[in-house]
This record gives C-alpha cells, sequence and structure tokens, in this order.
C-alpha cells in the first residue's frame, strides 16, 4: 500500500501480510466511521472467497480476516463497499450450487465501522420485473455490482443476464427496514433491451 499525506508530493510506502495464498484484485475504502477498509479475493484450487483487513491510520493494519464464513458461498468475488447513513455495506457476488451454477449478489452490513458484519443477504432472489420469472428457474446471473450514497438512498447497479443472452444493466435501492431487514427496493433494467450492456458505475452529478 502506498499513501500520502502532503497531497502526494511524497508516498510512504506499507508491506500488509495477505498471507501463504494468491491475493488479488485489492480495493480499499473509507468506512462509516472514518478508518480505512482493504478487501481482496484469495484464491486456492478448489475456491475464490474474500478476506478483509482495517487500519485507523493506513499504516498499522488489522490481519487479513475471512469476510465469507458461509460454507455454501464457495465461489466469492469482486466486492464492493459504501458507507450510507452511518453504515457500511459490501456486495459481492457468489456462484450458486444450483443444477446450472449462476452468480448471485449477497450483501453484508456493519455497524461499527467493519468490525464485525450481519449474516449475508441474498439481493437478486427477487421476481424480474422485465420477463415476470424467478431467477433460479430461469437461469439468471448477476454479477459485477456498484454502490454509490445518492443523499438518503444508497443506490445499486449490476449486470445481469438470463440464460445465454446480452447481459442488461439493472439498478435498485437498497434499504434497511424498522427491524433491520435488508430489502434491495424497485429492481429494474436500466439498459434498452437487446443491447450488451455491463460493468456499470453508479455516481452523482449535480
Amino acid at each position: 500500500l502506498y499513501f500520502s499525506d502532503d497531497k502526494a508530493a511524497s508516498f510512504e510506502r506499507v508491506r500488509l501480510e495477505g498471507g501463504g495464498a494468491s491475493a488479488l484484485s485489492p480495493r480499499i475504502s473509507v468506512a462509516a466511521d472514518g478508518s480505512y477498509l482493504i478487501f481482496q479475493t484469495r484464491g486456492s484450487d478448489q475456491s475464490l472467497s474474500v478476506y478483509y483487513s482495517r487500519s485507523y491510520d493506513a499504516r498499522s493494519w488489522t490481519p487479513f480476516a475471512s469476510f465469507v464464513e458461509s460454507e455454501e458461498l464457495r465461489l466469492n468475488l469482486l466486492p464492493v463497499h459504501s458507507a450510507h447513513d452511518g453504515l457500511d455495506y459490501v456486495v459481492w457476488q457468489s456462484m450458486s450450487t444450483a443444477l446450472r451454477p449462476t452468480f448471485q449478489l449477497w450483501c453484508k452490513v456493519s455497524s461499527d465501522g467493519g468490525e464485525s458484519w450481519s449474516s449475508p443477504v441474498q439481493l437478486t432472489s427477487f421476481d424480474d420485473p422485465e420477463t415476470n420469472t424467478r431467477p433460479e428457474s430461469e437461469f439468471w446471473d448477476n454479477q459485477r455490482a456498484s454502490l454509490s450514497s445518492l443523499g438518503n438512498e444508497l443506490w445499486i447497479s449490476w449486470e445481469r443476464r438470463l440464460g445465454n443472452a446480452s447481459p442488461q444493466v439493472y439498478a435498485g435501492v437498497l434499504e434497511l427496514d424498522t427491524e433491520s431487514t435488508l430489502t434491495l427496493r424497485t429492481p429494474s433494467r436500466v439498459s434498452p433491451s437487446g443491447v450488451y450492456a455491463n460493468n456499470p458505475q453508479v455516481f452523482s452529478l449535480d
């Protein structure tokens, strides 16, 4: 990790101990409490999974800990993080164990800067608004999520594909109800029908 506290005039290097497995695609972000989070994907012969480390000063980091503990979620990758309304949200994709494996999106929430996390919640188990089909029965793939806190809402967009059809961009709002139940509100397709659309990014303009 290289960081600067003099507006990029110079950089300090910090080595993070990633363990013996290959570490891929590190992503750094700022947690809701102002601390730092780094997420990485680790590979082995049988699986990929997500690990994370925390720091308050960018110099001293906690040992990388496993982020996905469920034995049923064995292929986990591409985590994205966003702080929103005092909470931290992380969404990643995991391959299902269905007869035809597909990628589904899952989410965890933290209220203490990433020290502890909620149980994983699957976000993409909804009736598709465009085709009125269930994701498992119609072989929907869901990949490459993007998160952004826009005003008082937390938006998510991602790449969604039915079988071998061209991928489409979908978007919706993540929200917690009064009982802290996480839901994906009003998921809908953004891209026009028939186009090839992937790797979406959510951002605020004006």
